[in-house]
């Protein structure tokens, strides 16, 4: 009572009970689609077998559920709508959800593309459970997130409907834990950011995509753009605001006019700096009433540091 109704729609519905407890059930369309209120499974191909406790998708589907945390583990101020999209299958036992193929994880203002995604849930569900219907979304927790092959990351920040960051990230492998926040990242890889605002002593400088200095009497620039490099390993911990890179690693910072600008390390414009390391730990501290937000860049082995600055 007060639950509305679970839908199946397709071309074609397969109900085989062979026990009570053994059943395999297969519903196929031009999607076919089982819905409910808060949530979409879509596919051409989708197969259900209780007694293994397993979901099927064969060929490409979308997966729609609502979650009340993010990618990162941080709770969400209300519910949102994850949407998984894959090429090829979706497999799902109960615990762990596997995507193979063309991989687009969406959540908020954050995207994670890939070829293969693996999702794995705190607390398993059981198809039987009598009360998995009534299982509300805070109830289902993501435990850790796998991405892998050609990892890209994609999230922006916005304040009052206003873009204040953008950032983009390729690894070859990335892996977050949801409840602890720690990070694996496997390169080579990069991480890029645009972030609006900058220094007070950097209001007179600035530049261009080709690394000249504008003029003075033109408006200052308003972004601040970041890139990270590295070819070894990347780990950290979001919730405790660190990440450390390892081999080969080249920081470029400086101010931008533009969030589509760009700063090369060997055309260093006035105002920016780059630093090359073996290896680099980044530490975020967050604004306080003594003081502005800040980031601190520990540079070790090898430390070679550019700073371009009144020429």
């Amino acid at each position: 009572p007060g639950q509305p109704p679970l839908q199946v729609l397709g071309s074609r519905l397969h109900v085989e009970n062979i026990l009570p407890a053994q059943q395999l059930v297969q519903v196929t369309g031009s999607p076919a689609q089982i819905r409910s209120d808060v949530s979409r499974l879509e596919g051409h191909d989708i197969r259900f077998n209780r007694q293994l406790n397993t979901l099927q998708v064969l060929g490409a589907g979308v997966l729609q559920y609502p979650v009340s945390m993010a990618f990162d583990g941080q709770p969400l101020d209300r519910p949102q709508l994850l949407q998984v999209k894959w090429a090829e299958r979706l497999e799902f036992n109960g615990q762990t959800a596997d995507f193979y193929e063309k991989v687009e994880a969406s959540l908020r203002q954050m995207v994670m593309r890939c070829n293969a995604m693996h999702v794995t849930l705190v607390n398993p569900l059981r198809f039987d459970d009598p009360q998995l219907q009534k299982l509300a979304p805070q109830q289902v927790q993501l435990s850790k997130i796998v991405g892998e092959n050609k990892v890209e990351l994609d999230s922006a920040e916005y304040q009052d409907n206003i873009i204040v960051s953008r950032s983009f990230g390729r690894l070859g492998q990335f892996e977050i834990n949801n409840v602890t926040g720690q990070t694996v990242a496997q390169g080579p890889g990069h991480f890029r950011e645009w972030r609006r605002g900058q220094r007070q002593r950097d209001n007179r400088l600035a530049a261009s995509k080709v690394a000249k200095p504008l003029p003075r009497s033109e408006t200052p620039p308003d972004w601040t753009y970041s890139r990270i490099d590295f070819q070894g390993r990347m780990k950290g911990n979001i919730r405790e605001r660190f990440t450390t890179f390892e081999d080969h690693v080249e920081i470029v910072y400086g101010p931008v006019p533009h969030a589509t600008d760009r700063i090369e390390a060997d055309e260093l414009p006035e105002g920016a700096a780059s630093i090359t390391c073996d290896a680099l730990k980044v530490e975020q501290y967050a604004e306080t009433e003594a003081a502005p937000a800040f980031v601190k860049l520990s540079a070790e082995g090898n430390t070679k540091l550019e700073l371009e600055w009144d020429g």
